[in-house]
Parts: C-alpha cells; sequence; structure tokens
C-alpha cells in the first residue's frame, strides 16, 4: 500500500511539472501599478506557481521592448523579480514578467510610475553650438520630455516666451519660417512639472542679405477704353521669394460697390473682401497669383484686368514683402468710355448726294478761279504802278525851267505872255498831266511899251482862260 502511495504521488508531480507555467494564488492580490519617487529603488516581482529556476525561462520587457543587461541600475534577481536603484522619471513605463517553460508561457505585466522632474529625452543635436542660417529660410528645434507628472514645455526667446501666434509650436518642436535679422539670438526649451524642471537651450544667428526692392511697375500710369484689358507687372528683387500683393486705393462711397470685379490673371477668380490700412489710406486686397522666378534672380507678380470698365479707373498698387522689409510702387488706371457712333445715313441721301469726284473737280474749279483773280488784280496794281512812274518822268522832262514866251494872234490884238512853271505837275491826279498851269510872273500887253518879263514879280494867280486861244471855241481846261 505504502509502495502505491508513493507512485501516485510521483505521476501526479510528473503530470504537473508538464503543464505551463501559472500565477501564484497570491498574484491576484498585487498592485499592478506602483508609483514611486524619484532615486528610490523599486523591486518588481514575477509571481508564478511552483518556479523552479531550472525549468523556467524569465524575461523582463518594458514597454515592448526588451531590458538591456547595461544599465547598472537594473538586474534580476534569483527569484525572478526585477530590482531597480535611484529611478528617475525615465524609469516610468509598463513592464512585463514573460515566463516561459517547454508548454507554455504566461506574461505578468506591471505599471511604473517614477514621481520626479522631467527629463529631455530628445533634443535637437545641434543642443549647446551656434546655428547659422541665412535670412529667408526656416529651422526647426526639437526637445522632447518625459515625467510624471506629464510635464508641459515652454519655449523661449532671449527670455521672453513665445506665444503661439507668433511661431509654428507642436507638441515638442519650434518651427521658424522666414527667418529674419531679428530672430537671431537663444532659443530655450523648459519642461517642467510639480516636482522640477529640465531645459536645453539653442543659439540661432541669422545671416543678412539685400533688401526687397521693387524695380519696375510697367506699364505706368495707362488710359483705356471701356472694355479694353490691361495688364500689370510687378517685378521684385529679392535674395528670397517674396510675398506680392495687389491692392487698389478705394474711397468711402467704393467700399459696399461691386468694383472689384477684375480677374487676377486666372479667370473667374473671385477677390477676397480684405481690407487694408496702409500708409494712412485703405485699400482692396486682391486675389494674387503666386510670384514666378525669372532667370535673373528676380520674381514677377501679374495683375490682369479685362472688359474694364468705368468705375475700375483708379490707382493700382503692388506691395512686395519678405524678411528683408517690403517695398511699394502705384500706378494709375484711368478708363474713358466708349464713343458713341454715328447716326445710319439714309438711303436717299446717299442716292441723292454728289458723287465724290464733282465735289473734287467744283472744288478745284472754285480755286483755280480765286486764284486766277488775285494774279489780275495783282497784275493791275503793277501795271498802274509802272504808269505813274512814266509820268512822272514825262512831266520832268516837258516842264521848262526857263519862261516860255508864247504869242497869239486872235482878232486884231496881239498878245505876248511870259510863263513860268513854278513846280512839276501832281501826279496824284490822273490821268491828265494835271499840272496846274497857274503860275505866272506877268503879263504883256504889245500895244503898251515893252517891259521886260522879269519885271512882273507879283504872286502866282491863276492863269485866265480868255488869255488862251483854243481853236474851234473848244476849251481844254488848263492843260490836259
Amino acid at each position: 500500500v505504502l509502495h502505491l502511495h508513493l507512485v501516485f504521488n510521483y505521476l501526479v508531480q510528473s503530470i504537473s511539472s508538464i503543464d505551463p507555467p501559472r500565477l501564484s494564488p497570491h498574484a491576484e492580490k498585487r498592485d499592478a501599478r506602483k508609483v514611486v519617487r524619484s532615486g528610490s529603488v523599486v523591486h518588481l516581482s514575477c509571481p508564478v506557481e511552483n518556479f523552479d529556476k531550472d525549468e523556467l525561462f524569465i524575461e523582463w520587457l518594458k514597454d515592448g521592448e526588451t531590458l538591456g543587461e547595461f544599465d547598472r541600475r537594473i538586474r534580476k534577481t534569483s527569484g525572478g523579480a526585477l530590482k531597480i536603484k535611484d529611478v528617475n522619471v525615465d524609469d516610468t513605463g509598463r513592464y512585463i514578467c514573460k515566463v516561459i517553460n517547454g508548454f507554455g508561457s504566461i506574461e505578468i505585466e506591471t505599471t511604473l510610475i517614477v514621481l520626479g522632474k522631467p527629463l529631455l529625452t530628445d533634443v535637437s543635436t545641434f543642443q549647446n553650438s551656434i546655428v547659422h542660417r541665412k535670412i529667408g529660410e526656416n529651422i526647426k528645434f526639437k526637445c522632447v520630455s518625459s515625467g510624471y507628472p506629464r510635464p508641459l514645455l515652454t519655449w523661449f526667446h532671449n527670455g521672453h516666451m513665445i506665444r503661439d501666434r507668433e511661431r509654428t509650436k507642436k507638441r515638442w518642436t519650434l518651427t521658424l519660417n522666414e527667418l529674419k535679422i531679428e530672430d537671431s539670438g537663444n532659443y530655450t526649451c523648459i519642461a517642467f512639472n510639480s516636482y522640477g524642471n529640465a531645459s536645453s537651450s539653442f543659439t540661432l544667428e541669422v545671416m543678412g542679405g539685400r533688401r526687397i526692392e521693387i524695380r519696375e511697375l510697367y506699364p505706368g500710369n495707362t488710359t483705356l477704353i471701356e472694355g479694353g484689358k490691361v495688364a500689370f507687372n510687378c517685378r521684385v528683387v529679392s535674395d528670397i521669394k517674396p510675398h506680392i500683393q495687389w491692392l487698389k486705393q478705394i474711397q468711402n462711397d467704393e467700399l459696399k460697390s461691386d468694383v472689384f470685379s477684375v480677374s487676377s490673371t486666372y479667370r473667374n477668380n473671385k477677390h477676397s473682401d480684405h481690407i487694408l490700412n496702409f500708409q494712412g489710406k485703405r485699400f482692396k486686397v486682391l486675389k494674387e497669383p503666386e510670384a514666378v522666378p525669372q532667370k535673373d534672380g528676380s520674381f514677377v507678380n501679374k495683375l490682369t484686368i479685362s472688359n474694364i470698365k468705368i468705375e475700375q479707373s483708379g490707382q493700382y498698387s503692388c506691395l512686395a514683402a519678405s524678411s528683408y522689409g517690403y517695398d511699394f510702387k502705384s500706378a494709375f488706371l484711368m478708363v474713358l468710355p466708349q464713343a458713341k457712333p454715328l447716326p445710319p445715313v439714309s438711303n436717299h441721301i446717299v442716292e441723292s448726294s454728289f458723287p465724290l469726284w464733282m465735289i473734287v473737280l467744283i472744288t478745284s474749279i472754285l480755286v483755280f478761279i480765286i486764284v486766277l483773280f488775285c494774279a489780275c488784280c495783282r497784275f493791275q496794281r503793277n501795271h498802274q504802278k509802272r504808269n505813274n512812274t512814266n509820268v512822272k518822268i514825262m512831266t520832268s522832262t516837258m516842264i521848262p525851267t526857263s519862261p516860255i514866251t508864247t504869242k497869239t494872234n486872235r482878232t486884231s490884238i496881239n498878245y505876248e505872255t511870259n510863263i513860268v512853271y513854278s513846280q512839276a505837275p501832281s501826279s496824284s491826279i490822273s490821268p491828265c498831266l494835271n499840272s496846274e498851269l497857274t503860275k505866272y510872273n506877268g503879263i504883256k500887253d504889245n500895244r503898251s511899251s515893252n517891259v521886260s518879263s522879269s519885271n512882273y514879280t507879283s504872286a502866282p494867280k491863276t492863269f485866265p482862260s480868255e488869255y488862251f486861244y483854243f481853236p474851234e471855241g473848244k476849251s481844254y481846261g488848263y492843260l490836259c
């Protein structure tokens, strides 16, 4: 009987030894979550029933990864437990004890929480060194922290906290886009909780470049007829890609009017309703395409206005900005109304009108007559002037300078007259010689004594006509 009892016990033990590992009855009472302070010693147990180190294999994992054997703070005890000395927040995590034999395995999980100040576990490789970047470039700083309670991360620039709206911040990173000179300086990340904080610093130096400049805005001031098309081109010189906006200056009465229907290069694009206050004036921000880089290093942005209206007259401006600053140039657009078409001419008027060749002929004849009349008048005037000149010459030769003695027989009386012409006839009277034969020195009667004509020195008198004898009783005036 005793022998049978011993055989039965052996069989029971043999059967139990070939089962997969099982948790001990005390494992259910244990706390699966351990909270310790930083710097303390921690023991993590692995409660397995009928534990035999020669038959079981025990492995510890943290957060799904096998614990390394190079950390002297951590070691596995002979009973299969895990001992961690001088724990820190970086030891916080999920620990698993994996027990294996030839017939199966089990896993026992324990969560370890270490209370203490945060630790920086992943920091940008250029920490504690000067980082050089050019204006307009981008840079990203990384600062990953761990700890319990969960730490908060804050970024500082030259001792001043960086607001979210100023820079792009994510969980553990700080991104600086389009760097400017004023972005140079010291950047610090600080992770903190109720037990303390951890920090890391970076030094950024932004190198300078040329200031942005609008080299050309063409065409300049422009005048168009309503319904036409114009394209303004803005050429900008910058070391980095600039941000270019097209603006139209507006007045108070234009704010609610529909005068901003122009198309910026791309058709059917609608403009934003954004109003910009700039240099004390208000501008409508027009939707613009991207600036196109050129071979010479400049950037060109084009604003096209099609089917232009009178209401679109005004000042259009190109505003270019970058990390270097900004530049601003304007051009004025004048839109004139279209000319009204002439009223149509009826057919009967066209048929009754003179043909063109007849109008030209009549006009030519009238011009010829006028020219001929003017030529005749000029010829007559020149001819009259030559005749007057000849009369002067003849008169001067005909009029004697010494007295002329004339004898006349009239009935039985003889007259002798001494006639002296004191001056040449005047040429102002035409067509006769018009010399007044009115001057004389005296009259001598043959019946009286002989008296020299020189004795008659009386004043000039009109020569009486009765002293002349005219044949056939005709009177010719003075002398014609």
